[in-house]
């Protein structure tokens, strides 16, 4: 694996401008239809992982603690992704549940404050989907992370159904 010198990357940084505006002006309706579709691929993707291989631990050489830290663990040895494909699946029914939840909920529930939890949870969602899956690449970890916004406006409308008047 070749290393780059700080000469290299500040030569791409240099460049990096002239590239992405090229690209924009060359590719306009490209760019927006995979800005589009990264964003809808990261709006369902939910995964628990490490993402990084044993190969890549081998050549992992800094901060030295962490390096320390990791010597002799699932992550490192690449025993722990299997272990999490598990628990992925249950994360991913328990978001579509949710998800159900909130949208039949929407509709049943005319209090305005759970319809704008809802809707604030959705478009949060959606902006995370976006400013990763868009800007950035689309990993599951980026809206695994923030998925717990769904369950938790789920439940906050289910107890305002309970306590809402026949």
């Amino acid at each position: 694996m070749a290393k780059l010198s700080d000469a290299d990357g500040r030569h791409f940084r240099a460049d990096a401008g002239a590239i992405v505006e090229g690209t924009l002006r060359n590719f306009p309706l490209q760019v927006a239809q995979h800005m589009l579709l990264n964003t809808a691929r990261q709006f369902v993707s939910i995964e628990s992982g490490t993402e990084m291989d044993p190969y890549w631990w081998a050549h992992f050489t800094q901060p030295a603690f962490l390096v320390h830290d990791v010597q002799g663990t699932l992550q490192q040895s690449g025993e722990l992704d299997p272990l999490l494909s598990g628990l992925n699946v249950l994360d991913a029914v328990f978001a579509l549940a949710s998800g159900i939840a909130c949208v039949v909920l929407f509709f049943r529930l005319r209090d305005p404050n759970i319809r704008a939890l809802i809707a604030t949870v959705a478009l949060t969602l959606l902006a995370n989907a976006f400013a990763s899956g868009a800007l950035g690449g689309v990993f599951g970890r980026y809206q695994g992370r923030v998925i717990w916004l769904l369950p938790t406006a789920a439940m906050i409308a289910v107890l305002a159904l309970r306590r809402s008047p026949r």
